[in-house]
């Protein structure tokens, strides 16, 4: 299930700027929730429930895009979204397979709630992608996020990105404050119109990662109402500073909240070359943060969980050997061994799989847009079980219970 020619290369294309995008982006446990800011209050209660807590800072901001479910490619007041279906074929290490059906998990009996911001996707002929969404960006978000929608209530925007041709030179300052605009409505209509004071996990992928970055840096960080609702943020595929952010440092145990979790994957066995796009911060040359999810629960699995989507030639998608598989998703437990390494002022998760391991696993190591982008293509997909688990254990942990 290869890549056809000119869909690689078009990721290529878009992808690249999705590099350049967010590696030179914008530059504990959880704080309390009574907190305020320069005498204004940042919380208040809920009529519904006077112990829950929630956060005032956005009580005049009206939505300019997003209200209801309106702009949202997953929402949970949505009937039939990317977000629903996450029946999965399970095939284990001795290649067994199981198919399992299921569906989102109901909003009623999740406890937190997940902010996803997609990579460059769009194909749209112009250097900014409209609001009308295309198979390419359903496809993508239900590969990245989708199988999330077991664990929280899984928020998804549509948003003004910047598009192939855009990022290919056409895009300009204005064009990419488009976007990131489009996501600060979606982020403050979330949090006046859905979240009330429950815990909310970010997550994103290249360009993606890099729009949340500033989100961070520009609404959350300094704001310690809203960082008090952050359960964690998973920026993955962009190069975040070492240090983390100011006040959302990186994630050091399973049980950390508040804190960030971010790796660029290359294979093992070929580490970053000169000129590779990922692994360094852009703006300061230093190696970049790099969270292995697996090294944060000492007593947890040796090995990771890779989830794809069986759809060819998407980001997260295998590249051979699944073609018979008929549900949205195929599941491989125990199928990568990973770790941080740093080598030639990189710094990356290294991703290396079990030669003898009887199922199709060289894809996962295959850098098929050339050894520069390393994994990217697969970033969110290498552990995606494994990283569903924790944000559920930081839930937990951010709850208190």
């Amino acid at each position: 299930m290869r890549i056809p020619r000119l869909a690689a290369a078009l990721l290529a294309a878009v992808l690249l700027a999705g590099a350049v995008a967010c590696s030179g982006d914008d530059d504990s446990s959880a704080a309390d929730r009574t907190t305020t800011t320069a005498g204004e209050p940042t919380t208040t209660t809920t009529t519904e429930d006077p112990g829950v807590e929630v956060f005032a800072g956005y009580a005049d901001h009206e939505a300019a895009q997003y209200a209801g479910t309106s702009n949202w490619i997953c929402h949970p007041d949505l009937v039939d979204d990317e977000c629903t279906d996450l029946s999965t074929t399970v095939i284990a290490p001795d290649g067994t397979r199981t198919e399992v059906e299921a569906q989102r998990t109901p909003a009623d009996e999740v406890d937190f709630d997940c902010f996803y911001v997609y990579p460059t996707t769009s194909a749209d002929p112009t250097p900014v992608a409209d609001l009308d969404v295309d198979a390419s960006e359903r496809d993508t978000v239900r590969a990245q996020v989708g199988r999330y929608a077991s664990a929280c209530r899984v928020f998804a925007p549509s948003y003004r990105q910047v598009t192939l041709g855009g990022l290919g030179g056409g895009a300009t300052a204005d064009d990419r404050e488009l976007g990131y605009g489009d996501v600060v409505d979606a982020w403050k209509t979330y949090v006046v119109e859905e979240n009330e004071g429950r815990g909310v996990v970010l997550i994103g992928h290249s360009q993606g990662a890099g729009v949340l970055r500033r989100l961070i840096t520009e609404e959350i960080d300094g704001t310690p109402g809203l960082r008090s609702l952050l359960v964690s943020a998973l920026l993955l595929g962009s190069a975040v500073p070492s240090e983390g952010f100011p006040e959302v440092p990186p994630c050091a145990s399973i049980d950390d909240t508040g804190c960030v979790v971010s790796f660029a994957a290359y294979p093992a066995a070929e580490p970053p070359v000169e000129g590779a796009l990922f692994g360094k911060v852009r703006d300061s040359g230093e190696p970049a943060l790099c969270v292995d999810p697996l090294a944060l629960d000492p007593d947890g699995d040796a090995l990771g969980d890779a989830v794809f989507v069986t759809t060819d030639g998407l980001l997260g998608a295998p590249t051979s050997g699944f073609d018979d598989v008929t549900t949205p998703f195929v599941s491989l437990p125990d199928a990568v061994r990973t770790s941080c390494a740093e080598e030639g002022g990189f710094r990356y998760l290294a991703v290396d799989v079990d030669v003898d391991d009887p199922r199709p696993l060289a894809g996962l190591v295959e850098q098929r847009l050339g050894p520069t982008w390393g994994l990217h293509l697969l970033d969110a997909n290498l552990v995606q079980d494994d990283l569903i688990d924790l944000v559920s254990r930081q839930a937990r942990a951010w709850a208190g219970g």
